[in-house]
């Protein structure tokens, strides 16, 4: 089941989105270009979704542009809340979002 497929059945949200998983730049979540063209909301109701999966809080700590083969891409690094033995702890996590037809 496919990122896409996975939202839309348990969000009710059809996205305009095709790729990986998002965590790393060859499998970057790809976001094609809509009428509304809100890519950044589009990447955070993303991360809320996969936040949600995984039963994670999650906070954006850092948000880079850049250009990969010819694609723009835009990194997006968020601090995963855990708690491990009892413990809150926070990991940081990397997601790559393919926004070259937005832009």
């Amino acid at each position: 089941m496919t990122l896409k497929d996975i939202i839309k059945s348990n969000y009710n949200q059809d996205l305009e989105i095709s790729g990986g998983n998002g965590k790393s730049i060859e499998e970057a979540i790809i976001i094609h270009k809509t009428s509304r063209n809100d890519y950044v909301g589009t990447e955070h109701f993303i991360l809320q979704c996969i936040g949600k999966e995984k039963r994670h809080e999650w906070e954006l700590i850092g948000q880079r542009l850049f250009v990969h083969n010819g694609r723009k891409i835009d990194h997006l690094d968020i601090d995963i809340e855990k708690t491990v033995d009892g413990k809150l702890t926070f990991v940081a996590e990397d997601y790559y979002f393919d926004i070259t037809e937005c832009l």
